[in-house]
């Protein structure tokens, strides 16, 4: 249904007096049919955009929630073992807490910034020490 559908159903219930479209209840449910499949079809996913990703339950409790915002949600799958060679140090090392997990992340993007920093520091310490020893060359601009 498009919106002139729309407008051309609401047209009708509001040509009528009130204590009619009132009587007539045939009218206001086809109104209110109308209505729905209206709202169906007007919040389905615009064309040319991809289908958004839902958002996900744990996702939603993990940092939208109250109380158990804090709390580690456990993930959905079982953890397979591939082999020997991982032991349960390995998995205990990958699984940190959510502000150990921030913290790192801060580390990090500290560290960026720094390096960052060095190198402008850097850059504009060769700037102005190439400006401070201006090349020598003859005042008369002639060959001697």
């Amino acid at each position: 249904m498009d919106q002139s559908q729309f407008w051309q159903a609401a047209g009708q219930f509001e040509n009528q007096p009130q204590q009619q479209w009132q009587k007539n209840s045939s009218l206001s449910e086809s109104l209110e049919d109308t209505l729905q499949r209206f709202l169906k079809n007007s919040t389905s996913v615009p064309p040319f955009e991809r289908p958004r990703k839902a958002i996900d339950e744990a996702y939603y409790r993990q940092y939208c929630g109250g109380e158990d915002a804090a709390q580690p949600v456990p993930p959905r799958h079982a953890r397979r073992e591939r082999g020997p060679a991982q032991s349960r140090t390995f998995a205990d090392a990958h699984e940190a807490e959510p502000f150990q997990m921030r913290d790192m992340y801060m580390s990090l993007i500290g560290a960026q910034l720094q390096s960052i920093h060095r190198g402008q520091v850097a850059t504009a310490e060769m700037i102005v020490g190439m400006y401070d020893n201006p090349p020598a060359h003859s005042i008369d601009g002639g060959c001697s």
